[in-house]
């Protein structure tokens, strides 16, 4: 094969596997894990597959998480509420929501109701480390970071926690798989709900479109929601 023969075959090569398909990124999530993040984790894997990235995941505890894409350590945070977008100023969020997270009230002994989180001023509250609506917006007499959430349960368990906000599903999930039996249950509808977005560092942007295209396609689909159900077999 002559010269000009082989320099066509490596073009040919290129043409056919656009740069960013070599292209792996790292993306940071919170662990321990939890129902939420198995959700967006899987929907993520995904999307990147479908867009020709590779994909890397890093777990971090909840304090170190987002400064570690913010600070381009990694390329990007999982899943975070739109409010990163002011907090971190590199980070870059995608337009399409991954999941809708419903923060909910479980107890077992507190009757309710709690419809708001002013309902909560009474209660000794417990949620997740690292959660930060959760902790700006309980209001309980005394508050109580949990890591993991089993935690919480367990102390609720022994009488020493009122109620935990924490995430519908999630929450659901562990008490069936982990606590069959208990007198805990849900005791409010949803007191808050949280669009989760995917954020990469601003020296990944170029990607946005691309991703954010995967995604909407996923959306408009019904697959977003037909995998958060599937992780939800919870009936």
């Amino acid at each position: 094969m002559n010269k000009n023969g082989l320099i066509g075959i490596i073009l040919g090569a290129l043409l056919a596997f656009p740069a960013s398909a070599a292209e792996t990124l790292t993306i940071s999530y919170i662990q321990p894990g939890s129902f939420t993040i198995d959700i967006v984790l899987e929907i993520l894997k995904k999307a990147y597959g479908r867009a020709g990235i590779g994909l890397k995941f890093l777990p971090f505890p909840g304090k170190r998480l987002v400064m570690t894409a913010d600070s381009g350590d990694t390329d990007g945070e999982a899943a975070r509420s739109t409010r990163a977008t002011k907090l971190y100023p590199n980070l870059r969020r995608l337009s399409t929501p991954i999941f809708t997270a419903e923060i909910v009230a479980f107890s077992k002994d507190v009757k309710g109701p709690i419809a708001t989180f002013s309902d909560l001023k009474p209660y000794i509250v417990g949620y997740r480390r690292g959660a930060t609506m959760q902790s700006k917006l309980s209001q309980g007499r005394q508050k109580v970071e949990l890591e993991p959430i089993q935690q919480g349960f367990r102390m609720m368990e022994l009488g020493r926690l009122d109620i935990i906000i924490h995430f519908r599903y999630s929450g659901i999930k562990v008490l069936k798989e982990e606590f069959p039996g208990t007198k805990i249950k849900l005791i409010s509808g949803s007191l808050r709900s949280v669009p989760l977005y995917h954020y990469l560092h601003k020296s990944k942007k170029h990607l946005i479109p691309k991703l954010d295209g995967v995604l909407k396609e996923m959306q408009k689909r019904g697959e977003l929601n037909r995998i958060a159900e599937r992780f939800a077999n919870i009936n």
